[in-house]
């Protein structure tokens, strides 16, 4: 009973904190620049590129969705509540579509897919590299 009065005693958002959305970005930029591990003959330049706009704008609409958002929403909770710090978010609660859970736990659920990714494939791009270095 007493777990139960402390979960409702946390506070609960269902907004990510900007620092999530700014590690969106910068692991969508580490993606980026993980694919021109690829770069070789031919026409490799060019899906590339195009691989990179499709990524580039995949970040850039939500970032313009967020940043026209922000402003107006920062007025209303600075006014409210105060603004919030990263470990406050984390220690509280996300209201997600599925319920309510930990924002520790919604964070790697937000982070996790575009951080295997971008791992994933700096290591083929490494691997690519030293297979081709080792065959000369």
């Amino acid at each position: 009973m007493a777990a139960n009065s402390d979960r409702d005693d946390r506070p609960t958002s269902d907004q990510l904190h900007p620092n999530v959305i700014i590690a969106i970005f910068a692991l969508g930029l580490w993606l980026v620049a993980s694919i021109w591990g690829f770069v070789g003959g031919g026409y490799s330049d060019l899906a590339l590129a195009v691989a990179s706009i499709f990524v580039l704008v995949a970040l850039s609409l939500p970032a313009v969705l967020w940043l026209v958002t922000r402003k107006a929403r920062d007025a209303i909770e600075e006014h409210e509540h105060g603004r919030e710090s990263f470990a406050q978010w984390l220690a509280g609660e996300f209201e997600a579509h599925r319920g309510r859970l930990k924002a520790s736990q919604a964070l790697i659920e937000v982070l996790l897919p575009i951080a295997a990714v971008s791992l994933g494939m700096t290591i083929f791009a490494i691997t690519l590299h030293f297979a081709v270095g080792g065959a000369a």
